[in-house]
């Protein structure tokens, strides 16, 4: 089988696609205010003890949560979830800043008072360990204990690549992609910016004007809408 090897930033970020991962809701507290949102940069990092790495977006409410709480919850979601779409759309396509994503959301909380989905194939409650912590720049790497998991028989996590694929069409087919014309990178509303703390399901006109392409750093005026 022959593979077409890439180089350029642009190409590189679109064959990362293919690194498989899932797709989760990972939620925090502060105070009195809870917030949640998508996410796919996790992984286990050890099993003794058990620990876990997320990456998040350093503008968003959720990391605002984590740094002063210092702890956070995963929520997997469960591919067979016929809910599954309207739940990526809650939390993945509006930010907690302007709306509460858990008014009339059926959800529970840990002693903590940290929300979680009680529809989750799993739930992993998590202790930031500090001097663990990455700044990454756009990113947080944020490395945690896991104190405490709910697990139940049935369901199937979902995959991010899963939800490219299969339902992210559903969850807003209508908003558009743009293209960098200096890089070549592809703006996809569906999927978002992550690394710049933009969620899935902001449309281009809705980024900030100091937005910049995450590969080679030009502004939204180098930009144009996909044919």
């Amino acid at each position: 089988m022959t593979f077409t090897f890439v180089t350029d930033q642009a190409s590189l970020n679109q064959s990362l696609f293919q690194v498989t991962h899932g797709l989760y809701i990972v939620t925090s507290a502060s105070g009195d205010r809870i917030n949640g949102q998508c996410l796919d940069a996790l992984m286990q990092v050890t099993n003794a003890p058990p620990r876990m790495a997320i990456g998040i977006g350093t503008q968003s409410l959720t990391h605002e949560m984590i740094v002063q709480s210092g702890r956070f919850v995963v929520s997997v979601l469960d591919r067979e979830n016929e809910a599954c779409p309207d739940v990526i759309r809650r939390f993945g396509f509006r930010s907690g800043r302007d709306v509460d994503k858990f008014a009339d959301f059926e959800h529970e909380t840990t002693e903590h008072g940290i929300p979680y989905l009680n529809d989750a194939v799993a739930v992993y409650e998590c202790t930031v360990i500090p001097k663990m912590t990455v700044d990454l720049g756009t990113h947080s790497l944020f490395v945690a204990s896991v104190d405490r998991a709910g697990t139940r028989d049935g369901g199937e996590p979902l995959t991010y690549n899963e939800y490219r694929k299969r339902i992210r069409k559903g969850v807003n087919p209508t908003m558009e992609k743009w293209i960098c014309t200096v890089c070549g990178y592809v703006y996809d509303p569906s999927v978002g910016d992550p690394g710049s703390g933009v969620e899935p399901g902001t449309t281009f006109e809705d980024l900030p004007d100091n937005w910049v392409c995450p590969v080679c750093g030009v502004g939204k005026d180098k930009f144009e809408k996909s044919a």
